[in-house]
C-alpha cells in the first residue's frame, strides 16, 4: 500500500475510534454527530439536502433523521404554506454539538500533535488532492454532469502545484 494512502486510512481509523468515544456518551454515533451538525449549520434542513450531501440513500436519512428525532435533538416542522418539511436542532441537540465538540478538541490536537512531522506532511498533501478531488466532483454536479470524475490516485502529484514538495 502506497504511504500516503496507508497514513489516510490509520488516520481515518484513528480519528473514527476517538469520535466514537467523544459521541457515545450522547447516545450518537459520529455519522449522526455529523448529520445534526449539517442540520444546525443549515446546509442540511430538507432530508433531501442531507442525502446529497453525504451522499447516502434517502432510507439511511430517514432512519437517521428519526433516531435524531427520538433522541429529542431534532424536530421536523412544516414549511408554512407549502407540503415540504423541515429540520431543526433543538436545544438539546445544540447542547450536544457544543459539548461533543468540546469533548473532541484535545483529543484529536494530542493524535496529530503526535504525528512525525513526516507522516503530518504527507497526510496533509494527502487530505489536499482528498478535498480536490471533491471539488472536481462538485463542479462537474453543479454543471450537471452526473458523472464521478476521479484522476489517478497512482500520481496524485500532477494535479498538486510543482512547488508542492510532496515527500
Amino acid at each position: 500500500m502506497h504511504t500516503v494512502a496507508f497514513t489516510i486510512k490509520r488516520a481515518h481509523l484513528r480519528t473514527n475510534e476517538i469520535s466514537r468515544r467523544c459521541v457515545r456518551r450522547f447516545g450518537i454515533t459520529p455519522a449522526r454527530y455529523d448529520m445534526l451538525s449539517a442540520i444546525a449549520s443549515g446546509i442540511g434542513r430538507k432530508q433531501s439536502d442531507l442525502w446529497r450531501r453525504f451522499h447516502v440513500s434517502r432510507a439511511t436519512v430517514s432512519r437517521m433523521v428519526g433516531a435524531l428525532v427520538s433522541l429529542g435533538l431534532v424536530v421536523r416542522s412544516r414549511t408554512p404554506g407549502t407540503a415540504s418539511r423541515v429540520l431543526n436542532v433543538t436545544e438539546e441537540g445544540q447542547r450536544v454539538l457544543v459539548n461533543a465538540l468540546d469533548g473532541c478538541h484535545r483529543p484529536m490536537c494530542l493524535l496529530f500533535e503526535s504525528l512525525y512531522p513526516k507522516v503530518r506532511r504527507r497526510l496533509d498533501r494527502a487530505l489536499r488532492v482528498v478535498a480536490l478531488n471533491d471539488t472536481i466532483d462538485a463542479v462537474a454536479r453543479a454543471f450537471g454532469d452526473r458523472s464521478r470524475f476521479s484522476y489517478p490516485y497512482s500520481h496524485p502529484h500532477d494535479l498538486l502545484p510543482p512547488d508542492l514538495d510532496w515527500y
